[in-house]
């Protein structure tokens, strides 16, 4: 059982940045920010070059040796290496995937939100052409997460669960809608509103708090919850 939220909120530590979107914590620890007015990703003191990107929408550094940035103003997904230095790209012609998730196995799952589109990369970057989602054509889509082999789909107010293949195994709705969800090892983070609920494994709330209004992305550093905020980034402590 997941412990309750503190109500305290300290920075974390205090970082200034342009107009972040996205926070990723890797496997080690270290938290990577995707910060698009600056058009960079940071990790610490470490900074891809200003310009590098189209315009970055969201990062994943769940794998340790490569960090995957969502550009959908280039159609790409940029891959870089631990220290920001790119290593290779996917570049799509038609969809602009603005959210992006890696399981375990170095898999991909991209999102366009607003084209409601859903594909999955295989970790040689082709297209898995057997991965068969649901429909998202009737619901704008807001985002993608994954959670040890499930991948959580998140429209309206819904959360839907889909194992690795795209087969639904079950749904959870929430009294307002699903803005970002962050897989964790053992559940998932749930902002819903400007509320942020925590899932077990079971996908049962076992916690819920409310947050100031104006988080973009969360995430889980050591057993404390990160809000980032358009310039700064917060921490709750789970005790």
């Amino acid at each position: 059982m997941w412990p309750l939220l503190a109500l305290s909120l300290i920075l974390a530590p205090p970082a200034e940045y342009t107009a972040a979107v996205s926070i990723s914590v890797s496997a080690t620890g270290a938290v990577v920010v995707a910060d698009a007015g600056a058009n960079e990703i940071r990790a610490g003191d470490r900074r891809a070059g200003i310009g590098a990107f189209g315009r970055p929408a969201d990062v994943d550094a769940s794998n340790e040796l490569t960090i995957h940035v969502a550009d959908p103003d280039g159609r790409r997904i940029v891959l870089l290496d631990r220290h920001l230095q790119p290593v290779s790209e996917l570049v799509s012609g038609t969809h602009r995937f603005d959210r992006i998730a890696v399981n375990r196995y170095r898999e991909l799952y991209a999102l366009d939100t607003a084209g409601r589109t859903l594909r999955k990369y295989r970790p040689n970057g082709e297209t898995d052409a057997t991965f068969t989602p649901p429909s998202i054509r009737n619901a704008d889509a807001s985002d993608i997460a994954v959670s040890g082999d499930a991948v959580l789909l998140s429209q309206g107010d819904v959360m839907y669960i889909l194992n690795r293949f795209g087969l639904e195994t079950g749904f959870r709705r929430f009294p307002a809608a699903v803005r970002r969800v962050a897989g964790i090892p053992d559940g998932a983070l749930v902002l819903a509103g400007d509320t942020v609920f925590v899932l077990d494994a079971a996908w049962k709330t076992v916690a819920e708090v409310s947050i100031p209004a104006g988080c973009v992305d969360l995430a889980l550093q050591d057993g404390q919850l990160l809000l980032l905020f358009p310039r700064t980034t917060l921490k709750k402590a789970l005790h």
